[in-house]
């Protein structure tokens, strides 16, 4: 994100809006608005995945809005989803 000159996104930020803690992959809170990156790896089991649903909709409850990318699209096609995040930061 740094390279693509993208506003720098909070790390480890952490929210307990259920009383659970939720760490979102990136996450700009002035602005409102969290990006996740999912492999295959992240939803190897029912558990990873309904802990991943869990977190993004606990963070729309908070008032997030929320991109998803997969860590293959990352891979694959970098200026794409780095343009997709510029657009939906500046929107």
């Amino acid at each position: 994100m740094q390279r693509a000159r993208l506003p720098r996104p909070e790390l480890g930020f952490e929210l307990f809006p259920d009383g659970e803690r939720r760490v979102p992959d990136f996450i700009w809170p002035d602005v409102g608005k969290a990006v996740e990156v999912d492999g295959i790896d992240a939803h190897a089991s029912a558990d990873k995945l309904d802990d991943d649903l869990s977190r993004q909709n606990a963070l729309m409850d908070l008032g997030y809005e929320i991109r998803r990318f997969s860590a293959r699209q990352i891979r694959r096609n970098p200026e794409e989803v780095v343009e997709q995040i510029r657009r939906f930061l500046e929107g």
